[in-house]
């Protein structure tokens, strides 16, 4: 797996993430990994790519890992929020296969893996973005990865666990902020709990009895509230 050692490290002490899930966390430590769980059809892409792109700075990059839609429809998907996330500080890796790697070109911003199964390919991405973003991370840098439960549909639940990993610990060590995404209806209970022992926090979506969509956060806010997403 590729490593993000030689990577420059963030010169911040705290994300601020007061527009992430309604407030329910003012901040997060630099390093912090979070996953974003629950049924599908309750937002979760759209929650990491809101705290992505309303946080409260002008000088943070991002870089998005995308398997379940391709680079085009994300970054269009990001116009659309009240602070969108502009493209020139929006780097995508577009792992979803259905853009065809041999007819799109990559740039600076996009960069295209074949697969979802090819992990290490998405690894070298990653570091590829950071690598073309360069000292701006000092800032801080915002990574989201959607998501886990296409990752785990073309690879193991071993490969995709060492991936995670492996990432999460490069992610703390050069102190960005990760939020990651997985759909719990797609898999068994002792997947979705290995893969939850990977992160520092997890903030759970459902919906109530009346249908309304309520979230609580393990390691912040315990207490199951009702959210209602953007």
């Amino acid at each position: 797996m590729t490593s993000m050692g030689t990577a420059t490290r963030t010169e911040l002490q705290n994300y601020d993430v007061s527009s992430f899930a309604d407030d329910r966390i003012e901040e997060l430590p630099a390093g912090t990994n979070l996953l974003v769980a629950g049924p599908s059809m309750m937002g979760k892409d759209d929650i990491v790519l809101r705290a992505l792109a309303e946080r409260d700075t002008d000088d943070q990059p991002a870089v998005v890992v995308t398997s379940n839609k391709n680079a085009a429809q994300l970054l269009k998907k990001l116009e659309a929020f009240d602070e969108p996330l502009r493209q020139q500080d929006c780097y995508v890796v577009d792992c979803s296969g259905t853009s065809g790697r041999g007819t799109f070109q990559e740039t600076t911003s996009v960069k295209y893996v074949n697969s979802p199964n090819d992990l290490t390919g998405v690894g070298i991405a990653m570091v590829k973005c950071i690598s073309d973003i360069g000292e701006d991370v000092r800032n801080g840098l915002g990574i989201g990865v959607l998501s886990l439960s296409t990752l785990l549909q073309y690879a193991s639940e071993n490969r995709v666990f060492n991936f995670a990993h492996v990432m999460t610990g490069r992610i703390s060590t050069a102190g960005y902020l990760c939020l990651w995404t997985l759909d719990t209806s797609s898999h068994d209970d002792q997947t979705i709990q290995t893969i939850r022992s990977q992160f520092d926090y997890v903030a759970e979506v459902r919906e109530d009895e009346t249908g309304s969509r309520e979230m609580r956060v393990l390691g912040g806010d315990p207490d199951w509230r009702t959210w209602e997403p953007l």
